[in-house]
């Protein structure tokens, strides 16, 4: 099954407005919902008003994508110097120990994890 991701142009505070609103409807028609499922209780409707104000809790979508976004820029830029230093252990790695030991030991210093950190994974 395809997931749809459904995007609606309208600002969060219009959407937080209209469910609240549409809650408060709820509530006030709560014998004719009841009848439709019996899942529409009191306490339904008021955990579910409880999620909304929750939700205008939380930051605005625009802040926390802007937050993970440099985020990841600055973990790029501290994965290149990571991988500069693996390259300088490696480099010591070879030099210090025979050839006999060296990938057992590039091995135990974390060589397999390199390729995936090279393409800033």
């Amino acid at each position: 099954m395809k997931n749809i991701q459904k995007n609606y142009g309208i600002p969060q505070e219009i959407l937080y407005t209209v469910c609240v609103a549409a809650w408060k409807l709820c509530r006030q028609n709560l014998p004719s919902f009841t009848t439709l499922k019996a899942f529409y209780t009191e306490a339904f409707v008021a955990s579910a008003l409880q999620a909304v104000k929750d939700a205008k809790k939380l930051p605005e979508s625009l802040t926390t994508i802007s937050a993970r976004k440099e985020a990841r820029i600055n973990l790029i830029k501290d994965t290149r110097r990571v991988m500069a230093n693996w390259q300088l252990l490696k480099v010591y790695i070879t030099k210090a120990f025979g050839e006999k030991l060296v990938k057992t030991k590039l091995q135990a210093a974390g060589a397999s994890l390199y390729p995936r950190a090279s393409v800033d994974n």
